[in-house]
């Protein structure tokens, strides 16, 4: 293969998005990251010919952001409008390019340039936006691009094919393991050797890349409240209640006479108790540069929801509505016009049934060794590695979103096998445990999903949502993936293994019979060496109150997923319970050990009433005496008694059945013994955990006890179809 070979990067990902005071923001940020990939991507493809093949991944074909920039009026009529909106271009990008060095540079170059251009034109919107309301003044204009020519950052690195004849040689410098080495010297051609050197070249390009510092300008200013880094454009109580407060009056005005409502964004977007809030160049841009620029001519984009102001808006849930179970709250009171309340997050706590969301972080582990080949048995040829990245695009593009959503979730960011989403405390961990399935190409998850989606329509339904599409003009819609899910036509198997089938018509029918098939490839039927074991996940979930600050949150969920990969070992979930109180829980587990199915058993007892809502309490109160350190730190001046290891199983296990003896329904318990085994559930789990470890053992129950306690199993309890969570 005589062809360079370009990775480029942008960044900062994670600690970009997570900069966020509303579910809007972290969406924001995540969406202006993929569209300027995308924007860049397009110009590439036309500085090299025109043709998309030259990109390896992400897979440009049926990507939606990246053929709205193509042609924008195309994409409306070829995808559905969220898809459009759904952040699912990745941060990296992998293309062949031309031998020559000069046309590669400059293809690269235009690439760098289409960046840079589109940002720069997102600013300049942002800036004459914010200018027209009178919030901002000329005096920080200077400040505010200063900071905008320092975002993102971008780096590459073009590697051309290795001489003739010389491949071993220039692998030389490369630090491989000797499987690899062998592999990237025996292929075929020089693509697996090349993609390797250049991936080498890019690390090293990033650990020394250049960087400008933040000018500290003339002083005196406060410091951007998310990054503590920049200097404030805008900002604090004086400015607040001199610019923006105005315009809160003006938008209660028109609610309150009827007017048109073109006044409500600036309300939505700058909240009353965020009024000490500073914010630097790049936060303004991501708190208005959909309305200002997305909204706009040419792209003229809108939410699915294209009433008036609210197509604009791009109305998101908050936090205290995905907690709820109420995800349209805030659509519903703009639709009814009740301004004041569309305005405020607050509920009363005492009647709706949890307010606690989940914040969910999944990666895929080891893609460095699927990518780079390790786990095939000829390295990281260009077939392997295109036909990962088709995989690794059709789960984010096709699996991701209508999981999250029949799940009552709402996704931040789907890129590759990277996810950020946004659930409701009760069903995160079933929807981490469905997007792993669907990750390595199972349809095993399908009829819990089917269950779960039809329990949540029906309590839709019953708090005043329609199905799509939208017949009354005063109720809100429920996600179309959910309903689809609920009639058990969103997926189904796949008749090779690692594939599934989606719907993407999503047609209201009630019919089983798809209206078209697509099938799905993903990341677990990829080809691997003999003894390799399929592509896995981990992740995290942090588990906090609604008033908890949203980026704590995410961060939270995002050292969470490293606790499953670095102290699990792999292929785990990770959980973090953050209680309003300030104490904070960890737990986690492998898919495999049996531990969340011992928890969702735990939930559906206490939810259908069989089991008290002191289960999980009493036991944690009965198994913590025979810990050895107390949740403090402190030890105890205890040792284990001899042989306390041998029989630590057994002790768990009466203990177990003690409490579930006093603390359950005995006229229930019988059957519900019977269908589920509660007790071979414990043991199970309890034999997949170190052996010569009792203490961990009993960390590891009490632990999953203390998370079943705080996370109130709505989706299993009768009343929950009922319930008015809407208060």
């Amino acid at each position: 293969m005589n062809q360079s070979l370009l990775k480029l990067q942008i960044g900062p990902v994670q600690d970009f998005i997570a900069q966020a005071r509303s579910t809007r923001d972290l969406w924001s940020g995540s969406y202006l990251l993929s569209w300027l990939m995308a924007s860049g991507a397009k110009a590439l493809v036309q500085a090299a010919g025109g043709v998309t093949s030259v990109v390896i991944s992400p897979v440009l074909a049926g990507q939606p952001i990246y053929d709205f920039h193509v042609d924008p009026k195309k994409a409306v009529s070829d995808h559905h409008n969220d898809a459009i909106l759904t952040p699912n271009f990745t941060n990296i990008l992998v293309a062949k390019l031309p031998a020559d060095r000069a046309a590669a540079a400059a293809a690269v170059e235009a690439m760098v340039k289409a960046i840079r251009h589109e940002r720069d034109a997102i600013a300049v919107k942002c800036w004459e936006k914010l200018a027209q309301a009178g919030l901002v003044d000329a005096s920080a204009k200077d400040r505010f691009f200063a900071q905008v020519k320092v975002f993102p950052t971008i780096t590459w690195q073009l590697t051309a094919a290795p001489p003739v004849g010389q491949r071993k040689t220039w692998l030389e410098s490369v630090p491989l393991a000797d499987g690899l080495r062998g592999k990237l010297l025996a292929a075929k051609d020089d693509f697996p050797a090349q993609i390797t050197r250049n991936s080498w070249e890019l690390d090293a390009v990033r650990s020394l890349r250049e960087f400008k510092g933040w000018n500290s300008g003339l002083g005196g200013h406060e410091k951007d409240s998310l990054t503590g880094r920049e200097e404030g454009v805008v900002g604090g109580k004086e400015w607040w209640r001199a610019r923006v407060k105005k315009l809160h009056e003006r938008a209660k005005a028109a609610a309150a006479d009827g007017s048109p409502l073109q006044d409500f964004l600036w309300p939505i977007l700058f909240r009353e108790r965020q009024e000490d809030d500073w914010f630097g160049a790049i936060q303004l841009i991501k708190r208005v540069w959909h309305w200002a620029y997305l909204a706009e001519s040419p792209w003229e984009l809108r939410s699915t929801q294209k009433r008036e102001p609210l197509g604009k808006d791009f109305p998101f849930p908050s936090t205290v509505h995905i907690a709820i179970h109420d995800p349209a709250k805030n659509v519903r009171e703009y639709l009814t016009g009740q301004l004041e309340a569309a305005l405020e997050d607050e509920i009363d706590e005492r009647q709706v049934h949890t307010p606690y969301f989940a914040v969910l972080a999944l990666d895929g582990d080891q893609m460095g060794a699927w990518l780079g080949g390790e786990n095939n048995d000829k390295g990281p040829t260009e077939e392997f590695r295109s036909g990962l990245s088709e995989r690794l695009s059709n789960f984010a593009l096709h699996c991701v979103r209508p999981i999250v959503e029949a799940c009552d979730g709402r996704l931040i960011l789907a890129g590759g096998e990277d996810v950020l989403a946004l659930l409701p405390a009760d069903t995160a961990a079933d929807c981490a445990g469905f997007l792993r399935a669907a990750y390595r190409g199972g349809a095993g998850f399908l009829v819990p999903l089917f269950e779960l989606a039809k329990k949540l329509r029906q309590h839709h339904l019953h708090n005043g949502y329609e199905e799509p599409p939208d017949r009354d003009a005063k109720k809100p819609e429920m996600s179309a993936f959910l309903v689809a899910a609920a009639r058990e036509t969103l997926f189904k198997a796949g008749t090779t293994d690692g594939s599934l089938v989606f719907n993407p018509s999503l047609a209201p029918s009630d019919s089983s019979e798809f209206a078209a098939a697509l099938t799905l490839k993903l990341p677990g039927g990829v080809d691997r060496s003999p003894g390799v074991e399929i592509p896995d996940v981990s992740a995290g979930l942090a588990i906090a109150h609604f008033k908890e600050p949203l980026q704590d949150v995410v961060q939270a969920a995002l050292a969470a997923e490293k606790r499953a990969k670095n102290e699990l070992g792999r292929a785990a979930l990770a959980i973090t319970l953050v209680k309003h109180s300030g104490e904070t829980v960890k737990w986690g587990c492998q898919w495999q050990s049996g531990g969340l199915e011992l928890l969702d058993l735990i939930q559906r007892g206490r939810g259908t009433g069989v089991f008290s809502g002191r289960f999980p309490h009493r036991l944690v109160e009965v198994l913590s005496p025979y810990l050895l350190t107390r949740d403090s730190g402190e030890t105890v001046r205890l040792e284990e008694a001899t042989g306390f290891g041998e029989k630590v199983d057994e002790i768990i296990a009466r203990e177990f059945t003690l409490v579930l003896d006093r603390q359950s329904d005995s006229k229930r318990l019988a059957a519900f013994v019977k269908e589920h085994d509660p007790l071979k559930n414990l043991t199970d789990f309890l034999a997949k955990l170190p052996r010569d470890d009792a203490q961990a053992k009993l960390r590891a129950v009490i632990g999953l006890c203390q998370i079943a306690a705080f996370i109130e199993p709505a989706v299993y309890a009768p009343g929950f179809v009922e319930s008015k969570s809407n208060a």
